[in-house]
């Protein structure tokens, strides 16, 4: 009986281990690190733990469901396929987790033009890979994705999504990193069309193109954020109002490096981007094509070792159009243009706006066209440092149009630019500074022209040496530009009487003005010295190390000339078809020419005609050989030179003569 009653006892026991254990299990399986979905095979009542249906497990069939049950930190693995539907939109994210497609192209969240597929709540860790998300539509923001937390993007398409702000990505004080995704086709009502960023935002390696917004934004809107944009392109979206590609708005800062800004529309600016009391730097990067100009500035920019081309404005500023702070350094701006039947245009490469600063350095200027300023209309403050300046096209001032505000110019080329008037610089403004640059080649009335008087165009070169004439005699300056004094092209030798096969080092150079003054020491107040310049060597009677040289800083470009025939050898050196030349007189080896001094001569020597100073000099007569075994002394004569000039051929002849007697004498 007892033994009967131990048997249920120990059965009870057993049985409640059992049971309390399959609880346990249980458990665990409810909240595991990895679920998986299947639109095609899943559901949602299995424990989403495997691939396939195994007889007890297998995987969820919605999204929504899958996100609810993973771990915190864990894995959702989407299958290929495509969702649809309450359960796989409008998905909303409360914890860190990783959402992974089997593939980007193939699994596909569509929102179907009714539903948000994801938001992303405050504080928490999420990442998207591998995945379509298309057709999301949000009311407020984000068609495709609404984040307030730390997300990352990585090889997504976020693909005709619709919000009223931000249609694919909305970033609403959050973190978000894009990385080798597409940002494409999205619209938005007011502001981003493709991105909203009101926080911190990274686009990496990826493509931002052919999106919408009826205002601000058409790629990307940065509103009181920091985006940084690298090695990716925003190329064809478009802003019924202003910054087709970006819109940088309200203290914001934007960053794009080694990135392209292509083919982007804004109806009222900033084609490409639109800086509005932000910060903008653009760094190794394309501005292209753009419709509305390639950059509008109301806040601080500054472009670095960037191309901006190609752009069409149809008010001011095809390239850049600056109302704040613009640096343009080592860059290019060229073939931009400001083209309108209805009104003046202005500053067909960069306009600066009135009380504005634009700084241009190290920087190319070309090909760009307006009616007023075809490379630069400045009505503000404008310095432009070693830079060049040509082929732009306008009716005034031609390269640059200065209406107001200051323009220094300073070691920079003005070259091939048109206008009817001032085709390098028209100033109407006084405070007009334009020295020891290279002007010349313009076409048009006056390189530089002013209204006004007191126009200080000093110290340059103007690619001719104005002999017998100067800037203003020949057409090159008005009256009211002072333009003398003005740099020419020197030549000098380090010796001007060689023997054939002997050197003289020539030199060609940018550093005296008109009258021989070295403005070395000038450069140092404007800051710069004509700009480098190449120079071409040629010669007569004789050959040179080098054919072509380099100017740099003013000094001396140098070739080294060798005489190989006797006579008056030149060398020319030949800068911006202005020539110059030095001669050099070249003996043969056998001409002796001595100065003042002891000079020792062998009886061996020949001579021609040797002229000789006041000095005396010893001649040391060797004697010839003979068959005879006495040693014979040689015979030394001093002979005390007068200043009369006879030629020692006489002298020297008579010293033979004395040598022979003595050596007849002795065989005797």
């Amino acid at each position: 009986m007892n033994a009967w009653k131990n048997g249920i006892l120990i059965s009870i026991i057993l049985f409640s281990l059992f049971f309390i254990a399959s609880s346990c299990l249980q458990v665990v399986s409810a909240s595991p690190d990895a679920i998986y979905v299947n639109g095609s095979c899943g559901n949602d009542s299995w424990d989403g733990q495997n691939i396939a249906w195994n007889g007890s497990s297998g995987p969820k069939l919605s999204i929504k469901n899958a996100v609810e049950v993973v771990d915190s930190n864990g894995t959702v693995n989407i299958a290929n396929g495509v969702y649809t539907g309450a359960n796989n939109t409008g998905i909303s994210i409360n914890k860190s987790i990783i959402i992974n497609g089997q593939s980007q192209s193939n699994t596909i969240i569509n929102g179907t033009d009714t539903a948000q597929i994801f938001i992303i709540a405050s504080g928490v860790n999420v990442t998207l890979q591998n995945l379509t998300l298309t057709n999301g539509k949000a009311v407020d923001g984000g068609g495709g994705i609404c984040n307030k937390g730390n997300l990352t993007v990585t090889n997504c398409t976020i693909i005709n999504n619709n919000a009223t702000h931000g249609g694919g990505i909305y970033n609403w004080g959050g973190v978000c990193t894009v990385i080798n995704s597409s940002i494409n086709n999205n619209t938005a009502a007011y502001l981003g069309g493709g991105i909203y960023n009101f926080g911190t935002f990274e686009v990496a390696n990826s493509d931002i193109s052919n999106n919408i917004v009826d205002y601000y934004g058409g790629g990307i809107c940065n509103y009181q954020g920091d985006c940084i944009v690298t090695n990716s392109t925003i190329n064809n979206n478009i802003a019924s109002h202003a910054g087709g590609g970006i819109y940088n708005y309200q203290n914001s800062n934007f960053t794009v490096t080694n990135s392209s800004i292509n083919d982007n529309t804004a109806l009222t600016g900033g084609g490409g981007i639109y800086n509005n009391v932000g910060t903008c730097t653009v760094t190794n990067s394309t501005i292209n094509s753009n419709n509305g100009g390639g950059i509008y500035n109301q806040g601080l920019c500054a472009v670095i070792n960037s191309t901006i081309n190609n752009n069409i404005a149809d008010n001011n500023g095809g390239g850049i159009f600056n109302a704040g702070t613009c640096e343009v350094t080592n860059s290019t701006i060229s073939d931009n243009t400001v083209s309108n039947p209805n009104m003046l245009t202005l500053g067909g490469g960069i306009l600066n706006y009135a009380n504005s600063a634009c700084t241009i350095t190290n920087s190319i200027i070309n090909n760009n066209s307006a009616q007023f300023g075809g490379g630069i209309f400045n009505a503000g403050n404008c310095t432009v440092t070693n830079s060049t300046i040509s082929s732009n096209i306008a009716t005034n001032g031609g390269g640059i149009n200065h209406n107001y505000g200051n323009l220094t110019v300073t070691g920079s080329t003005l070259i091939n630019n048109q206008a009817d008037m001032g085709s390098a610089v028209y100033t109407t403004s006084s405070d007009t500074l334009i020295n020891f640059n290279r002007i010349f080649n313009n076409t048009g009335s006056y390189d530089v022209y002013s209204t006004v008087n007191g126009i200080n165009a000093t110290n340059n070169w103007w690619g001719t040496n104005f002999q017998g004439t100067n800037p203003f005699d020949a057409g090159r300056v008005n009256e009211n530009v002072t333009a003398t004094p003005w740099i020419v092209l020197n030549i000098n030798n380090t010796n001007n009487l060689i023997l054939t096969g002997e050197n003289s080092t020539v030199g060609a150079n940018l550093r005296y003005n008109y009258n021989g003054t070295d403005y070395e020491d000038t450069w140092t107040v404007y800051g710069n010295a004509v700009p480098d310049v190449n120079v071409s060597f040629t010669s007569t009677l004789g050959n040179l190390s080098i054919l072509n040289g380099t100017i740099n800083n003013g000094s001396n470009a140098t070739t080294i000339f060798t005489g190989t025939t006797a006579g008056n050898g030149t060398v020319n050196a030949m800068v911006d078809n202005q020539t110059v030349t030095t001669t050099i007189q070249i003996n043969d080896i056998i001409n002796l020419y001595a100065g003042l001094g002891n000079f020792q001569f062998t009886a061996s020597i020949t001579s021609n005609t040797y002229n000789l100073g006041i000095t005396p000099i010893t001649i040391n007569a060797a004697t010839p050989e003979t068959t005879s075994t006495s040693q014979v002394n040689a015979a030394t004569t001093t002979v005390g030179m007068e200043n009369t000039g006879t030629p020692i051929n006489y002298i020297v002849m008579a010293i033979l003569l004395i040598i022979s007697g003595l050596i007849l004498e002795k065989k005797r």
